[in-house]
């Protein structure tokens, strides 16, 4: 005789596959709130949003191109370092002895006469380098250009790119700034390597750095106060 379930009795199939169903809804995970979206952060996002022209006539370890940061004034010296979930304008550099006066040419056109050098018209500017050429403004500056920087063995550049200036007695110094010795290095130690110039730590006109009492290098926990 063939037995059929009626679903009733404690036995029945009906009765277990409800006591399933209570026991899975009472074990249930709450639902969990709505997770927000990741963002994908590029890497090293300040230096993509820096201007910068490829340095002339060095390169960095391994013979690889770097790049300097430019010096004239302007949207080229800001770079933009994201902060959280926004976007941070910054100054690549302080502001408090750069090119105020720049371009040269809104004062000065055609030949300038180096020599008679208007006292009133630059003091912020006390030359004393270089000493061995009487601090003579031709000795950097183009007569015809003052904006514009001679090279000794022919030709001229920009002030962004000084250094090749720099180079023509600083040459062990640049090799050092090219290797990465000397001079600062924007954002981090990876990736694209963009450097200040010479004359964003140098005034060219008074370049030696002044002394400085060196601050007391941080106290280590547990090191019993040693630093």
């Amino acid at each position: 005789m063939k037995r059929v379930w009626m679903g009733g009795g404690v036995g029945a199939p009906g009765v277990w596959v409800g006591l399933l169903l209570a026991f899975a809804a009472g074990c249930a995970p709450e639902e969990s709130p709505e997770i927000a979206p990741q963002v994908d952060v590029p890497e090293a996002p300040g230096l993509r949003t820096l201007e910068a022209d490829t340095v002339v006539g060095w390169t960095g370890p391994g013979g690889e191109p770097f790049e300097v940061s430019p010096r004239t004034p302007g949207d080229r010296t800001h770079l933009t370092a994201r902060m959280g979930q926004r976007n941070f304008s910054l100054q690549a550099r302080l502001s408090g002895r750069t090119l105020v006066q720049y371009p040269c040419t809104s004062c000065h056109e055609g030949v300038v006469e180096m020599a008679d050098r208007v006292e009133d018209a630059h003091r912020n500017i006390q030359p004393l380098h270089p000493s061995s050429t009487g601090a003579a403004c031709s000795t950097c500056h183009l007569r015809d250009s003052v904006q514009r920087l001679s090279i000794a063995a022919g030709g001229s550049t920009t002030m962004d790119h000084s250094y090749q200036l720099c180079a023509q007695c600083h040459f062990s110094t640049l090799e050092s700034w090219a290797g990465g010795g000397h001079g600062k290095r924007f954002e981090g130690w990876a990736g694209r390597r963009v450097v200040m110039n010479c004359t964003d730590c140098h005034d060219p006109h008074n370049p030696a750095l002044e002394p400085r009492n060196p601050y007391p290098g941080p106290t280590l926990p547990g090191a019993g106060g040693k630093r």
